[in-house]
């Protein structure tokens, strides 16, 4: 699944005003496998109706011996 976090570290001083929505740090977006739920993916596949990580997408496909 895809989710956004606000990753917000609380930078902002005297000098350095808070961005506010701007923050680029406010709305990360976050790939999280449906079926592992390892959150530190790159890319999903779409299997079976579930975003799935390359490592369970691989798990689920049959694999033909020759």
């Amino acid at each position: 699944m895809v989710r956004y976090e606000d990753n917000c570290c609380n930078c902002a001083t005297e000098d350095y005003p808070c961005l506010g929505k701007y923050c680029p740090r406010r709305n990360i977006k976050v790939l999280e496998c449906d079926k592992c739920g390892d959150d530190a993916v790159e890319k999903l596949y779409i299997y079976d109706g579930m975003e799935l990580c390359s490592s369970c997408v691989l798990g689920l496909l049959e694999k033909i011996e020759y």
